[in-house]
């Protein structure tokens, strides 16, 4: 735990960068970077990419040596000063970081339920045709989406070939990066592959799936 800085050292300090004195910058950071981290990793608000925190905190120490009249000894302590700016810099991040989250999540669904929409007549016993009966379920495909991201990159071009109705091999192969090898063991390989996919979502559905290799 770092204490905070004692706020006539830190008046003191800001008065040497404000006077011009070059040595103030860096002691105004050793000061206040490491006790404002501390400061806003003790929110009770999650967050999920810590380095948001280092750079609100950054942020907020830069702004002020880049422009120290920015702040009135009248209304505030510098520290206050500081940590509120810290804290409104974070809430931003944050703000914007849920956004992107929520975007991320609205394609990747949007573009799963319009595959699957499209073929949902090609497969109706098989994978595509149960996703497509629970398309309705939003904690399903908030699932969905989670086995996706735990997915290698390989294995989420094979899904794709799968959601989409594809069965050819020479499609699967080409993902696989198994043109040139024998046909007997693309189909093996394949295979395993498909197998593997369908594992992961016969645990997720909890059902038996019929193969459609």
């Amino acid at each position: 735990m770092f204490a905070r800085p004692e706020p006539d050292q830190l008046a003191f300090t800001y008065q040497r960068l404000v006077a011009g004195d070059t040595t103030a910058r860096e002691k105004l950071v050793q000061l206040t970077f490491d006790p404002l981290i501390e400061v806003l990793r003790f929110r009770k608000e999650y967050v999920r990419d810590p380095d948001i925190i280092h750079d609100a905190v950054v942020d907020a120490i830069m702004d002020l040596l880049r422009s120290p009249q920015s702040y009135q000894a009248t209304q505030s302590s510098l520290w206050s000063f500081l940590e509120m700016a810290a804290r409104r810099n974070l809430a931003d991040r944050r703000l914007s970081e849920r956004r992107r989250y929520r975007r991320i999540a609205r394609f990747r669904k949007n573009v799963a339920l319009s595959s699957l929409a499209s073929n949902k007549n090609r497969d109706k016993g098989g994978l595509v045709g149960v996703l497509v009966d629970r398309e309705t379920s939003k904690a399903l495909w908030r699932r969905v989406i989670c086995v996706i991201d735990s997915m290698s990159p390989t294995e989420v071009e094979v899904f794709k070939l799968m959601i989409s109705g594809v069965r050819a091999t020479s499609e699967y192969t080409r993902v696989l990066g198994m043109d040139v090898v024998a046909p007997g063991e693309q189909a093996v390989a394949v295979k395993r592959v498909k197998d593997r996919v369908r594992k992961r979502l016969r645990r997720l559905l909890r059902i038996t799936l019929p193969c459609d290799s």
